[in-house]
């Protein structure tokens, strides 16, 4: 009983983060994919956030496949 509440407890403040990244990602436009893909020297900040999408999604990390996986801005947008 101690676990569960413990995990209860972990997911309770998660959620909302969750929730809030969730909403953010509503907001993902094809333009915002284009705008980002177009980078020639991305912000670290973005490479951050790529490299995370990248692992999460099982593929090599880095700024030239995070471009290929923005190939398609209407898939990229459904993978996420």
């Amino acid at each position: 009983m101690v676990i569960k509440t413990d995990c209860e407890k972990v997911l309770g403040e998660a959620m909302p983060a969750l929730k809030k990244a969730l909403g953010a990602l509503d907001t993902l436009d094809k333009g915002d994919i284009g705008e980002m893909k177009n980078y020639a020297k991305p912000p670290e900040d973005l490479v951050m956030v790529m490299d995370s999408v990248c692992v999460l999604l099982d593929k090599k990390t880095g700024w030239d496949e995070a471009k290929k996986l923005m190939n398609n801005p209407n898939e990229f947008i459904k993978m996420l």
